[in-house]
């Protein structure tokens, strides 16, 4: 899987550079999620006990949200796809440059931008009200605050920056209308009694907590390296101070703890360094500007910042559609950066 994602993170930054590469990877990703978000509403209005209403899942499935047998890797590749949605977002809005255009009384200024929408405009922004929709429809609590973080991470870059100010303040009201498409599919009282559930599913002894617990117990005797990668699901039960009968964990459910048991100090230092320097390309991409960076540094920025946080109560990016996304829109930056310094 680690090869995987490298491979894919290489090849992403050669490919995915040029502004035509960059638009249709951000068209085909946001189309994708929408679809996805349609097809995981329905399945779960009309849900019969079986995915695709045919196929028997092995673990029950109400866990589920679309192909996704966990609804958490689902809200997590659904935020990577609204990341692309967002970048598309940045690139058909009108930038307000002109003095007399940003002086503008509010009503004219929402009077000239819904003048100017046409097919493709309203097209992108029905996208990406269809993925934040469809994160919330997910009910994965992490997820979740994910998009929220992420959305102001990116708001706030995007608002340093005065001809985009209008399109930062525009990204409140896609959470307004996501929460709207929620509450017209029928899903509130569904994801207000999953945070309902929060305190009490905190207190299990099955819960996140305690696994984070007994898992960092292994740290003393493995600080260097770890345990190997691929191996948490047998090593943290050694540790564990709990009786559960049935219930293993596969996952630690959180990425910064799981990679210190599995690879270390050495694993850790590496995903924080990947971050740090991605994070740089972003900065970078903000700097230069135009519309395809602009357009690529919002797409990075909300994925890495939705990731980031979603990696505090997850494992998503142990599934392999959600690495390969990630690794791609990482590579794509990288690599943008790389040709324009």
């Amino acid at each position: 899987l680690l090869t995987l994602g490298t491979s894919v993170f290489i090849l992403a930054s050669l490919y995915f550079v040029e502004r035509r590469a960059i638009f249709w990877l951000c068209v085909s990703t946001a189309v994708g999620g929408a679809g996805l978000s349609f097809f995981g509403v329905v399945q779960r209005l009309t849900w019969n006990g079986k995915f695709y209403w045919f196929f028997e899942p092995l673990y029950g499935g109400v866990e589920s949200f679309g192909p996704f047998v966990n609804r958490n890797n689902a809200g997590g590749f659904l935020n990577l796809c609204l990341a692309a949605g967002l970048g598309l977002w940045i690139w058909i809005h009108p930038q307000s440059s002109d003095l007399s255009k940003r002086i503008a009384s509010l009503r004219e200024q929402v009077s000239d931008y819904v003048g100017s929408l046409n097919a493709p405009r309203l097209s992108i922004i029905i996208l990406v009200i269809s993925i934040s929709g469809g994160v919330l429809c997910t009910a994965s609590r992490g997820s979740i605050l994910a998009m929220f973080v992420a959305f102001a991470v990116t708001a706030f870059a995007l608002a340093l920056k005065s001809q985009h100010r209008r399109a930062a303040a525009g990204m409140a009201l896609v959470l307004v209308a996501g929460a709207a498409l929620m509450s017209w599919a029928g899903q509130t009282e569904f994801v207000a009694n999953r945070f309902d559930r929060l305190e009490r599913d905190a207190a299990l002894e099955s819960g996140r907590f305690p696994n984070w617990l007994d898992a960092l117990q292994t740290v003393p005797d493995f600080w260097g390296t770890g345990t190997g990668l691929g191996t948490y699901r047998y090593v943290y039960e050694r540790f564990q101070t709990r009786y559960l009968r049935d219930i293993a964990h596969f996952h630690a459910e959180n990425q910064y703890i799981q990679a210190l048991v599995e690879g270390g100090l050495v694993a850790l230092s590496l995903l924080l360094i990947s971050i740090l320097f991605t994070t740089l390309a972003l900065i970078r991409l903000f700097q230069v500007g135009g519309t395809t960076n602009t357009m690529l540094a919002v797409t990075g920025t909300f994925a890495l910042t939705s990731q980031v946080v979603g990696a505090c109560f997850d494992f998503g990016l142990y599934i392999p559609a959600n690495m390969i996304l990630m690794a791609t829109i990482c590579g794509a930056v990288v690599g943008r950066v790389a040709c324009i310094s």
